[in-house]
């Protein structure tokens, strides 16, 4: 496979078969928004899953809902534990780095 055609399948949407489908709706999201995921038909008796904000799932628009949890609450620890920066003179900083 050359590059170009791995280009054109990440940009298009993942087609899942009828008993994979329903184990990605109940065990993966939306990796934009963390939206749940609906069905919808694709050529050849397969399906394509839809974010309602974001359209058909593509390759790299999708998530583990555990994945999104632990996103959600790094970011909440993160905005939580931030700290203004200190107002440290150039002499200290240089010598914190050993010079």
């Amino acid at each position: 496979m050359d590059k170009f055609e791995l280009r054109q399948n990440l940009l298009e949407p993942v087609a899942f078969e009828q008993a994979e489908y329903q184990k990605y709706q109940r065990d993966y999201c939306c990796a934009l928004c963390g939206s749940h995921l609906f069905a919808t038909f694709a050529p050849n008796h397969m399906y394509y899953l839809v974010c309602p904000d974001h359209g058909k799932v593509l390759e790299h628009t999708i998530t583990h809902k555990g994945n999104m949890d632990a996103v959600q609450e790094g970011r909440y620890f993160a905005e939580r534990d931030l700290q203004p920066p200190s107002e440290s003179k150039p002499e200290d900083i240089l010598k914190q780095l050993g010079f």
